[in-house]
Parts: C-alpha cells; sequence; structure tokens
C-alpha cells in the first residue's frame, strides 16, 4: 500500500485591513499582505480590472476608475504548504468628490 502522504501546514496569508479607500487622481498606499511562513510567493489579483488593477508579483494597485473591487492575495501551495490567501474590498472613488 502506499504510504500516507506528510500533511500539509496551513499558511497564514493577510491584510492589515478588510477593506481600503481610494480617490482617483490621488496617490494610494496599497495594501501589501503578509503570509507566514515567510519567503512564500504571493499572487496578486483583482476582481474587477475595469475598477482598479493589481501587480500581481507586487500587490501594487493602480486605480482605473470609480467603483469597487476586491483584491486577493493568493500562495498556490506547494509541497509542504496548503494554498491560502486574504483580500480586501477596495472602494475608489471619482475626483474631487
Amino acid at each position: 500500500p502506499d504510504p500516507t502522504p506528510a500533511a500539509k501546514s496551513d499558511v497564514t496569508v493577510a491584510f492589515a485591513s478588510d477593506t481600503a479607500s481610494a480617490t482617483m487622481g490621488q496617490e494610494f498606499e496599497s495594501p501589501v499582505a503578509t503570509i507566514t511562513p515567510s519567503g512564500k510567493t504571493l499572487k496578486y489579483s483583482s476582481s474587477d480590472t475595469a475598477v482598479a488593477t493589481v501587480n500581481e508579483d507586487t500587490g501594487v494597485v493602480t486605480l482605473v476608475a470609480a467603483g469597487e473591487t476586491v483584491i486577493t492575495a493568493a500562495f498556490a501551495g506547494d509541497d509542504e504548504y496548503n494554498a491560502g490567501s486574504d483580500s480586501y474590498t477596495l472602494t475608489v472613488s471619482g475626483e474631487g468628490i
């Protein structure tokens, strides 16, 4: 019989907050997720790229238009660790509103 594979450990992916706000035309400091254990690779994505795009490697957000999108940081999993993710809702306001 096949040996039972070793149980994988869970990772913890976390943003400091579940929400963020930004205004078109103003600088936005993109929240960056942390992962425990450190050193694992996160990939970022945006649920609505018409509102904001995100650099999949750095998590830096580029505002596109007013609206709401969910920014997610995900770890795909590897031989030792299960996949994990966290996200925050980004609300983008129009300029000068």
